[in-house]
C-alpha cells in the first residue's frame, strides 16, 4: 500500500533470546523455564494449549486462634494468651494492696495503688489504639471523650463488652475495671489502711 513503510527490518536488529541447555524460552514472555514444564510460571503460558491462564493472587487467610504476636519483625513470635496481661497486672496490684492491708504498711497499699494507676492508663491506650486500628474511628473518639465525661464511659463498657475484637485490651481494660472497683470498696471500708503514718 502506498505510504506505508517495511519496519520489518526492526526485527532483524536484535537477536532473538536463546534458552539454556535443559530449558526453553516462554513464547509468550521470553522467560527461561524448564523444558519439561508444560505452565510457564512467570505468565501462565499453557504450551499445550498455547493460551495464557489468567492468574488471580489472594490475599492471605488469617485464621482465627493461628495469629502470632511478633517482636521486632525478627522472625521471633511469642504466644502469649491475652488472659496473661489481665491476670498478671491482677496479681501483682492485689499482692501488693493485701500485702500492705495485712502488714498495715501503707506504703505498699500506695505502691499497689501506682502500679494500679499505670495499668488503668496503659489499657485505656492500648483500647484506643484498639478502636482506631479497627477503623473504629468514632468510638476511638468517644472513649477519648470518657476521660472529660464520665456518661462516655458506658458507651466504652459496651465498646469493650461487644465490639472490641482485641483480647488483650479486653483482659486488662477489664482487670483495670474490677481492680479499680475493689479498690474504691476497700477505701470506703478500710479507709485506715490507706493512710500513710509517720
Amino acid at each position: 500500500m502506498p505510504g506505508q513503510v517495511d519496519n520489518s527490518f526492526i526485527f532483524d536488529a536484535v537477536p532473538p533470546p536463546t534458552a539454556a541447555e535443559g530449558s526453553k524460552l516462554c513464547p509468550s514472555c521470553y522467560k527461561q523455564i524448564k523444558a519439561e514444564a508444560v505452565i510457564c510460571t512467570s505468565c501462565g503460558y499453557n504450551f499445550k494449549s498455547g493460551e495464557r491462564a489468567s492468574v488471580m493472587v489472594l490475599k492471605p487467610i488469617e485464621l482465627k486462634g493461628e495469629k502470632n504476636k511478633s517482636l521486632g519483625g525478627g522472625g521471633m513470635s511469642l504466644n502469649i494468651p491475652p488472659a496473661v496481661f489481665g491476670l498478671v497486672p491482677l496479681l501483682v496490684i492485689g499482692g501488693l494492696v493485701g500485702a500492705g492491708v495485712q502488714m498495715q504498711e501503707a506504703s505498699l497499699v500506695l505502691t499497689g495503688m501506682g502500679f494500679f494507676a499505670l495499668v488503668s492508663i496503659v489499657s485505656f491506650v492500648i483500647m484506643v489504639v484498639s478502636a482506631f486500628k479497627q477503623g473504629d474511628s468514632t468510638a476511638g473518639i468517644l472513649i477519648l471523650c470518657s476521660i472529660f465525661c464520665p456518661l462516655f464511659g458506658f458507651y466504652m463498657l459496651y465498646w469493650l463488652a461487644v465490639e472490641c475484637k482485641s483480647e488483650v485490651a479486653k483482659w486488662m481494660m477489664g482487670s483495670s475495671i474490677l481492680m479499680g472497683i475493689v479498690l474504691n470498696v476497700m477505701l470506703i471500708v478500710m479507709p485506715d489502711a490507706f493512710a500513710t503514718r509517720p
